[in-house]
């Protein structure tokens, strides 16, 4: 015989794939006796009989439809107080969670529902229920059980939450190895004299690894951004030379289309201010290329401007607009487009693409430097998006030097023409990212050793003098950390630039890298030019 569940639970779906995946993952976490109903006639019939705990109730039902079924419930005295928690596809409008909420509905859930979420949120209903219980029955051994219960879920949801952080870095790691590989050889193959079809070719596939490495990007940011593990960047940057960099980038994209891109900077914005100008430069390249994906013809206008000045004259107030021409946004779907997977019409994922994450990650971006952003919008006309973000003006800046105004807005220098001769050790167990690796860097005139283990690393910091080592972290005998830490025991080496070449890309592996002795990082897959530069960083003493 059944030991008789603690709760029951109505689900009310007439899919019946629905019903049984519901039912599935509350058995699982729940002890709980789950009644199904197809419609809602059905589930009025069942609640004349049965008293039921709580009711997971979907909306669009063929014939008597969610909200009908809800105000009947909710009409009737011996089921006026049972929650109910509302599904409905996720691109239906607010309209539908107010009309709930009028109703009477607890919460409120989007399909394909989330199951820690649902878990959660029936917990929470649950745990009331049994408090109320509690006080009218004073069963204090129930306490106690429900307390283990509570600490073990707990433990579950920690272990979960620890089993999808190793999941996504170990996927991140996966993915990360072969597109530097990809994108590495292309890269070289686009530097060996290609007539114009095969550089078209070529262009079109390094444009397709582009935008595969952008989802991966988007969903690793979106995670480490809800998991509170992103830190922000203090540093004196260039406000005027990110939003010039941007642009120019998307300029040389647009070429050949009917579309113009300006750029339009207030001469009250300043100069130099302290903020991280990388994360800057991401909510940008999501707003404009947002606006680049929806707009065919027309024009994309970029406009920045100091807007206040706080605190004694130290904070500025920076707002950044960029406008299109596109196909617009209904006014009732705007509240939507910021979050996480969602855009304002199903269809458009299938006609413009993308993950639905840009938007979401420029909101929280902007969030964590204490700035909003917001959007207006007319169906047929044209968007624009606006956000307001607070930079401490650098007010001891003096003039900049010719010199200085040569760096990059990161600092690192961009000479055309490098001096030859620079020793480079590559320590790699992946042969096509060796390869890719070892012949950019002898075509840039440099003199290449490879190591493919830490064992012949080892012996080839003991024969030669490297100036600069590139370094694996993930490799089968020993990983990159542990041998820059024994490198860097000898006296002779303690001085030597050793730069994390990984695919290792979560929240806190730069942080890792850099506590073992290394002295930056560069996640795979590897822009060629942004090594030729961090070589150019931590050389150029060599090279003079």
């Amino acid at each position: 015989m059944q030991d008789k569940k603690l709760y029951k639970i109505l689900i009310v779906d007439d899919n019946t794939n629905n019903l049984f995946t519901l039912k599935t993952v509350i058995n699982q976490y729940i002890d709980a006796e789950v009644i199904e109903a197809a419609s809602g006639e059905k589930a009025l019939d069942i609640l004349l009989d049965t008293l039921v705990d709580m009711i997971i109730l979907d909306i669009q039902m063929d014939g008597m439809d969610g909200f009908e079924t809800a105000s009947i419930i909710k009409g009737r005295k011996k089921t006026q107080d049972i929650p109910i928690i509302f599904l409905t596809a996720a691109y239906v409008s607010d309209e539908f969670q107010r009309r709930g909420f009028k109703l009477g509905a607890s919460d409120y859930l989007t399909k394909p529902v989330d199951d820690n979420q649902l878990i959660n949120r029936i917990k929470v209903y649950l745990k009331l229920i049994e408090k109320e219980r509690m006080m009218n029955t004073g069963l204090e051994a129930l306490v106690a059980v429900r307390t283990a219960e509570l600490l073990k879920a707990k433990e579950e949801a920690e272990a979960a939450n620890l089993a999808k952080s190793i999941f996504l870095a170990n996927m991140s790691h996966e993915i990360r190895t072969p597109m530097n590989g990809v994108i590495g050889m292309l890269q070289l193959l686009d530097m060996t004299g290609l007539n114009t079809e095969q550089k078209d070719y070529v262009d079109t596939i390094k444009n397709s690894a582009y935008q595969l490495l952008n989802i991966i990007n988007d969903i690793l940011d979106i995670s480490r951004i809800e998991a509170g593990k992103v830190k922000l960047e203090t540093e004196r940057i260039s406000i005027i030379g990110i939003l010039n960099e941007t642009a120019d980038f998307f300029r040389k994209s647009i070429t050949g289309k009917d579309i113009t891109l300006k750029l339009s900077i207030s001469d009250n914005v300043p100069e130099n201010v302290f903020g991280d100008g990388l994360r800057l430069k991401q909510i940008l390249n999501n707003l404009i290329g947002n606006a680049l994906k929806f707009t065919t013809h027309g024009e994309i206008s970029i406009k920045a401007n100091m807007k206040n000045m706080l605190i004694a004259g130290d904070t500025a107030l920076i707002e950044i607009s960029v406008s299109d021409t596109g196909i617009g946004i209904e006014k009732d779907k705007l509240d939507i487009i910021f979050s996480s997977f969602t855009q304002a019409d199903s269809s458009i994922t299938k006609k413009y693409g993308g993950t639905g994450l840009g938007l979401a990650i420029s909101q929280k971006l902007v969030g964590l430097m204490n700035g909003k952003i917001s959007a207006d919008s007319r169906l047929g006309e044209g968007s624009i998006f606006t956000c307001v973000i607070p930079f401490i003006i650098c007010k001891d800046m003096k003039e900049m030097s010719q010199k200085e105004l040569q760096e990059n807005s990161w600092g690192v220098k961009t000479q055309a023409e490098v001096k030859t001769g620079i020793r480079i050790l590559i320590i790699e167990d992946n042969p096509i990212n060796s390869i890719v690796l070892e012949k950019y860097l002898a075509i840039m005139g440099h003199s290449v050793s490879v190591a493919n283990d830490a064992e012949s690393a080892l012996e080839l910091v003991g024969k030669d003098y490297y100036d600069i080592i590139l370094m694996d972290v993930q490799m089968p005998d020993m990983d990159g950390i542990t041998l820059t830490q024994i490198i860097r025991r000898g006296k002779a080496f303690r001085d030597i630039p050793i730069i994390a070449v990984t695919a290792m890309a979560m929240s806190g592996d730069r942080e890792k890298c850099l506590e073992a002795g290394m002295n930056d990082y560069i996640a795979k897959p590897v822009d060629l030019e942004n090594l030729h530069e961090m070589v150019l960083k931590y050389t150029k003493g060599a090279m003079q």
